[in-house]
């Protein structure tokens, strides 16, 4: 049986104290309590993992795992060497997408260079860390201790990093998804001050419908998202950013402008609306189904700018977020037409998993409340 090891604080404290001392004097003008709470927490830990002791927090010495400990022991005791930052990420990663190939594309590896990082961690442990049998690469329950031991120590290696730099730890890849409405408006903003603030770091924007923007970022595909909807995954975090006010609107030359169009005026002429898997589909739900409501026909796309366009060229009328548009207004493009069909406003959010980049994460968002329109 695996012997259980319990640290005596007053142990610990002596070997990590002299370190947290020679690290205070390089950072001086920082609190001496963020200071503890930073650095010494993390220099806690990683003592911890080197001397084959680990705790999920320093404030809750009572939480162990004890078969991993007795692992982390053992390794150091016959010199296996250290666990690495890198084979953290590599186990993070494989764990989290699914997949070797995925993860080494993650962390723009090699797959052979994400196999040998792991292949070295698993060789500290006495089983193995990946079921092997799955197509998958499923963690084993030895895996899935050490994955979450792994990830705890990513945050508090990039909780070292925001000390030492003022900024929170980042990703060397970002991986932003909008919809077409941001990419079109705020989203270059967004980009540049991302790329001032981390000049390292490789920018990937993606842009698409809200669906597809949610289901990546549950797949782990994805880091970010800006869309008209929040996420309800259990590992996923979703803020309110803001609301856009929608509008009706056509080209002048319809002659509806100036005046409130019934209805029944209104459906004498072609919808032009957003296609099935835009959040702007089931607002418009009770327009577009309702049987007493029908247009003269209808041209669905899944892009806003595109029927912006259309309905600047007189080809029907849209629901456009009015704000967003409003340079087509003042060139006399389009016109917003008043109807007794009321459009609620629609909501954005930003998303994103609850992992060890979370700081971050939260300095993104904090960014596009800064920088969005709404």
């Amino acid at each position: 049986m695996a012997p259980v090891i319990r640290p005596r604080l007053s142990l610990i404290s002596e070997v990590a104290m002299p370190r947290y001392k020679s690290m205070s004097s390089l950072v001086p003008a920082l609190d001496g309590n963020e200071l503890v709470k930073g650095i010494f927490s993390l220099s806690f830990l990683m003592i911890c993992v080197v001397d084959g002791l680990t705790c999920s927090s320093f404030l809750d010495l009572n939480i162990f795992k004890s078969d991993i400990i007795s692992t982390f022991y053992i390794a150091k005791l016959h010199g296996f060497g250290m666990f690495t930052i890198k084979q953290m990420e590599a186990l993070y990663w494989v764990a989290n997408l699914g997949t070797f190939e995925a993860a080494a594309d993650y962390l723009n590896l090699t797959q052979s260079t994400v196999s040998k990082r792991i292949g070295e961690l698993e060789g500290h442990f006495s089983t193995p860390l990946f079921d092997r049998t799955s197509r998958k690469a499923a963690l084993t329950s030895t895996g899935r201790d050490v994955c979450e031991i792994a990830e705890e120590i990513l945050k508090l290696n990039n909780s070292l990093i925001e000390i030492a730099k003022a900024q929170a730890g980042a990703p060397r890849r970002f991986r932003l998804g909008v919809t077409d409405l941001i990419a079109y408006s705020w989203l270059p903003e967004l980009l540049q001050r991302i790329s001032d603030r981390y000049p390292g770091m490789t920018l990937e924007p993606e842009v698409e419908l809200t669906s597809d923007l949610l289901s990546r970022l549950a797949e782990s595909k994805i880091d970010f998202i800006v869309c008209p909807r929040a996420s309800h995954h259990p590992l996923v975090t979703s803020l309110p950013l803001g609301s856009i006010e929608m509008a009706w609107m056509c080209h002048p030359k319809l002659g509806l402008q100036g005046r409130l169009i019934s209805k029944e005026e209104l459906t004498q002429h072609r919808i032009l609306i957003q296609s099935r898997g835009s959040v702007l589909r089931p607002m418009l739900k009770d327009i577009i189904d309702n049987p007493k409501l029908k247009f003269k026909s209808t041209v669905n796309s899944n892009n806003m700018a595109a029927l912006a366009e259309l309905a600047a060229n007189g080809l029907g009328v849209t629901v456009l977020p009015s704000a967003f548009f409003r340079r087509y207004v003042d060139e006399g493009r389009l016109c917003v037409i008043k109807t007794s069909i009321e459009i609620p406003p629609l909501e954005y959010f930003v998303s994103y998993r609850e992992d060890y980049n979370a700081q971050f994460l939260k300095e993104v968002t904090r960014l596009c409340e800064a920088v969005s329109t709404f």
